[in-house]
């Protein structure tokens, strides 16, 4: 193998470390969407049974302001996890916009080292090919 060849292994095994961490960070960044998802879908389910608690007589107004209060403090809740879920969602696109980015510069090296690869099968049968003609060309000056 060429210089030229275990230069561009080289790049490419970095590259394909790159491509494995980029894997790595989008999945546990998925992992860590799924988790603001559940945690957006239970305040929400909280926020929803406090309000259908229902009305009572025996209610007093503090009661009433209290329960009031309760709600809105669940309904902040469930906003502040909806804000959570969404930078959560954009983390975990920029992560596999990366992943892909490596990926595809994964694949542009690999394309690179196969024409080089084959840049050399053709060389190497250009000059086999004229060996053999001048071994050919010799023996038709000597017979």
């Amino acid at each position: 193998m060429s210089a030229k060849s275990d230069r561009i292994e080289r790049l490419i095994t970095v590259r394909a470390r790159a491509v494995q961490r980029a894997e790595i960070e989008s999945a546990e960044l998925a992992y860590a969407l799924r988790e603001a998802e559940h945690r957006v879908a239970e305040a929400r389910s909280e926020w929803h049974s406090s309000m259908s608690v229902g009305t009572s007589a025996e209610w007093s107004p503090v009661d009433l302001v209290a329960a009031y209060e309760y709600a809105i403090s669940l309904g902040r809740r469930h906003d502040t996890r909806l804000r959570e879920a969404r930078a959560a969602s954009e983390k975990h696109e920029a992560a596999r916009a990366r992943m892909q980015e490596a990926r595809i510069a994964l694949r542009k090296l690999e394309l690179w080292r196969d024409r080089v690869q084959e840049q050399g099968r053709v060389e190497s049968a250009a000059v086999e090919r004229r060996e053999t003609d001048e071994i050919a060309a010799r023996r038709r000056r000597t017979a």
